[in-house]
């Protein structure tokens, strides 16, 4: 049966937290590696605005062809107008209505044909914003990820080396005191076991009884702190 050390457990919770550590790092680096929701988010928008573009840019080419209609219109009842052709009081005045109803058409039209152009501009504005953001994510992924890479291989190494330092440890622990530490691991965040300073357990800031400070400096048994439970460790 292994003697226990309290020392000795201090030392596995210290290698335990550095690798709690470690391994919060490695899926970090991971999870950033395996995001490209900002690249996806940037390519969407570029799609949407370029197919809005299209739709847009279509619609603009049908109301010019509206407009060059209502112009021709509006040059034949001109020129039926203003060129002699017409001298009844009744057909000038039809004529004179046309011609007015062409005009006040062509305005309307071309106010739609204004407000469609303002809005592909913008559209080319998100179009081309988006553009550049895409390019920009790229070339920072480009030139990111062979760091990341290379961090996610040491770290890997670290975890691995982490973990064969705590087996090689566990056999100079007794079962039962390993026991007692995982299970006070797993309910105080990982800390096990509490340095013992100026009388004072600092895993819960406690001033500890004489008695339990006494007990502690031996070293030799598993002594709990009467407030946080974590085993006591005096240095």
């Amino acid at each position: 049966m292994p003697t226990l050390s309290i020392k000795r457990l201090f030392d596995l919770q210290e290698l335990d937290l550095q690798a709690v550590s470690y391994q919060k790092s490695l899926t970090e680096v991971r999870a950033t590696l395996s995001d490209d929701s900002a690249v996806a988010a940037a390519q969407a928008l570029k799609e949407k605005a370029e197919s809005q573009l299209s739709d847009e840019t279509a619609a603009r080419r049908q109301i010019e062809s509206a407009v060059q209609r209502l112009n021709e219109r509006l040059q034949a009842a001109e020129r039926r107008l203003y060129g002699g052709g017409v001298t009844k009081a009744r057909e000038l005045s039809a004529s004179e209505e046309e011609r007015a109803a062409i005009v006040a058409e062509r305005a309307e039209v071309e106010d739609k044909l204004l407000g469609l152009m303002v809005g592909i501009d913008e559209l080319e504005a998100m179009r081309d914003g988006a553009k550049g953001e895409l390019a920009q994510l790229e070339t920072q992924r480009v030139e990111d990820h062979p760091r990341l890479r290379k961090e996610e291989k040491r770290l890997v190494m670290e975890v691995d080396r982490l973990r064969q330092a705590r087996e090689s440890m566990l056999p100079e622990l007794p079962p039962s005191a390993l026991a007692l530490y995982e299970t006070i691991r797993a309910t105080r965040h990982g800390q096990a076991v509490a340095k013992v300073e100026r009388g004072m357990c600092q895993g819960c800031r406690i001033v500890l009884p004489e008695t339990e400070r006494r007990q502690a400096r031996s070293g030799q048994s598993i002594v709990q702190c009467s407030s946080c439970q974590r085993i006591l460790y005096t240095v």
